[in-house]
């Protein structure tokens, strides 16, 4: 799926680990193929006969698809916006449509270079090319472009208001900077360099441009301050710096201002508040959390919210409420169950309540009063996303992100759910999930290519529409994030990608962890997997060929992954020359395949077959089998490994704490024809 390019911006992307180059001159037993336990995740022959030949080469890992055009392994990625009575969906097949927002019929369709879609202000719809370079103006009734302006940066927030198109851009390294264009005719009427190097723009209101960076220090290590500028010609009105140890005030996931009688409101990554009055920046009273309430370190300030005279906040771990006009704190309500990444909490205020979602994915749907913090209800919650994949509309929470929901706001009961396949970005104008609260209609594309407009009261599907995929040459794929249907046990997932060769490790970790993706699967049901040199041909697609899995995302050897910041642990993982070392694996008799195989996956350890591996590295392209060894294990209770990168630097210590094994032997030379 084509991410949102730059909307990663509260995270660093690292290389994603390239699997485990194998010795070719090194000799075992032939493994054993398939596996004699219940085992239902079974792969039927690929479209177009089965490939048992490998289509890779020497000791680089087995691609998982071909290199011909296709459509991309990740699937679809669409941009929604509504307005007028019309849904424009920009698609990255190279199409606009445009339908009737009511009933789903094509009003018109046009092939255009600009298909990123931000915004519609009166009859025109501004869009940015797939590289985001280049900025249009398009006419909202056929297609046609009116202007465009190469900016040469990339762009991923836009506002419109008055006339004035905004536009915040940034390249690399490079400031970001504030584009100020004409909306008539895309005439530059002023810019300005932030000191961010991350999209900032936040909001644009009451005649003020509010820069809001997301990052603690700018380029030269000084605290990176907010800015607001005067809309019309981009001078600095004012600016505020938050103090030391306060975090930023965020403009990521979530973040944003409240504004009430001339004053207006900013949160914090740590959970200060801040009101400031609008006209002249004067800091009217400022709050920031004891060093016990203090949160741990987040990548997102969640917006503040204005409720009869009081403000909401939100920390990671707790939620705040003060008089709106002196800053006095009148409650606090703590949560113990903010799992998954470090975000703000994001709270919702509407008749006299507070609503909340802890942890993500999974954490608790919770209402408060407003006026005294007393839980109203709380419920436990699977799915849903951070910051603004919420939202308050006609008596529902609404969760707009991966499976849309709705809950009601009088007792927190789930009224309906969709598994809508759409987890890229937040919702929005420009992305992949808008709610027109007009007409309570939710507009959702997913990966799949399905275009969905859903009622908001019921979930009642009103209309649906699948947008064609374009074949296109796609770099090879050598690892996949793969989601198994809930069916299906961790046992049986392992031993499905086993038998076909692929290593699962852990993501986003930079020193030695358990590579068995256990937890995740607990979590979500997912497996993240690598190949290797003896994985099966075009293991993609047996995968996606396979009924138990209901969803493959697909990664290049050079894909980029967005990952938290994390402290690397005390054991190190194996350098790439210090991996490929055949091992043989000696187990007592009374332990079962999977519990060996269960433990070893874990150390980071493969299944490997020498023999295969040394011929297919001489160019000879052997017939592949199965990689399962649990044929060969009830007769022998040995297993033949490989290590890998995934593998401590102490793997031999590892190996002798685990009581079933035996004996490890180091195998060497060369038995194989």
């Amino acid at each position: 799926m084509r991410s949102n390019k730059f909307y990663g911006i509260l995270f660093i992307m690292v290389l994603f680990c390239s699997i485990f180059l194998t010795a070719c001159g090194n000799q075992g037993p032939q493994t054993g193929s398939n596996s004699s336990v219940a085992h239902p995740a079974t792969t039927p022959p690929l479209k177009g006969g089965q490939i048992s030949r490998p289509t890779g080469t020497g000791t680089n890992p087995e691609p998982g698809t071909t290199s011909k055009p296709q459509p991309a392994p990740a699937g679809h990625a669409e941009s929604i916006v509504v307005a007028n009575g019309q849904a424009y969906v920009g698609s990255d097949n190279g199409q606009i449509y445009v339908f009737d927002a009511s009933h789903g019929n094509i009003r018109w369709q046009h092939s255009e270079q600009a298909t990123h879609l931000f915004a519609v202000d009166g009859d025109t719809l501004y869009a940015g090319d797939d590289a985001y370079n280049t900025f249009y103006a398009l006419d909202a009734s056929n297609g046609m472009v009116r202007w465009q302006r190469a900016l040469n940066m990339g762009f991923n927030v836009v506002k419109v208001a008055n006339g004035i198109v905004y536009v915040d851009a940034l390249s690399g390294s490079s400031p970001s900077t504030i584009y100020a264009l004409q909306a008539t005719t895309g005439k530059l009427l002023w810019q300005y360099a932030v000191a961010s190097t991350t999209p900032s723009l936040v909001a644009v209101s009451q005649g003020r441009v509010y820069d809001i960076p997301s990052r603690d220090t700018n380029s030269s290590g000084a605290p990176t301050p907010l800015t607001v500028l005067n809309a019309t010609d981009g001078h600095v009105l004012w600016q505020l710096t938050p103090r030391a140890g306060e975090g930023t005030f965020g403009s990521g996931i979530g973040g944003g201002i409240a504004e009430n009688n001339g004053v207006v409101y900013f949160s914090t990554t740590q959970g200060t508040v801040y009101a400031v009055q609008e006209a002249s920046g004067t800091v009217l009273w400022h709050t920031s959390q004891p060093t016990s309430d203090a949160p741990r370190p987040v990548f997102s300030a969640a917006a503040p919210v204005f409720m009869n005279g009081v403000v909401y906040a939100g920390t990671s771990s707790a939620v705040f409420a003060y008089q709106a006009n002196t800053g006095q704190q009148l409650w606090q309500y703590h949560t113990s169950k903010q799992g998954g990444p470090p975000l703000s909490i994001q709270p919702l205020a509407s008749q006299g309540a507070i609503y909340f979602a802890t942890g993500i994915p999974q954490g608790d749907l919770v209402a408060l009063n407003a006026s005294t913090g007393h839980v109203l209800w709380q419920h436990p919650r699977t799915g849903g996303g951070g910051g603004d994949a919420w939202l308050l509309l006609n008596g529902l929470i609404i969760n707009q992100i991966g499976e849309v929901a709705a809950w009601r706001t009088s007792d927190g009961g789930q009224v309906w759910s969709h598994n809508s396949n759409n987890n890229a970005g937040p919702p929005g104008p420009g992305r992949n999930v808008f709610t027109d609260t007009s007409t309570g209609t939710l507009y959702v594309g997913g990966s799949d290519g399905n275009l969905q407009a859903l009622r908001v009261s019921d979930g009642a599907q009103l209309w649906t529409y699948h947008i064609q995929e374009k074949p296109v040459q796609q770099a090879a794929i050598y690892s996949a994030l793969v989601t198994f249907r809930n069916s299906l046990s961790y046992e049986q997932a392992l031993q499905t990608v086993s038998d076909l060769g692929l290593k699962t490790f852990a993501v986003c970790t930079f020193s030695w962890a358990p590579e068995d993706s256990k937890d995740s699967y607990t979590k979500y049901h997912t497996l993240e997997v690598a190949a290797n040199t003896n994985s099966a041909p075009l293991w993609l697609n047996r995968l996606q060929a396979i009924p138990e899995i209901s969803q493959i995302q697909g990664q290049p050897v050079n894909a980029m992954r967005h990952c938290p910041l994390e402290p690397v642990g005390p054991i190190h993982r194996l350098d790439p020359k210090q991996a490929a070392t055949y091992l043989q694996i000696n187990f007592t008799s009374a332990t079962p395949y999977l519990n060996a195989w269960e433990n070893l996956n874990a150390l980071g350890f493969r299944l490997a077959d020498p023999c295969y591996e040394k011929e297919r590295a001489q160019g000879k392209a052997p017939t592949w089998h199965v990689m399962g060894e649990e044929s060969s294990f009830t007769q022998t209770h040995t297993l033949v490994l490989a290590t890998t990168t995934f593998n401590a630097t102490i793997w031999h210590q590892q190996l002798q704490s685990i009581v079933s094994v035996k004996q490890v032997t180091t195998l060497s030379g060369s038995t194989c024809p």
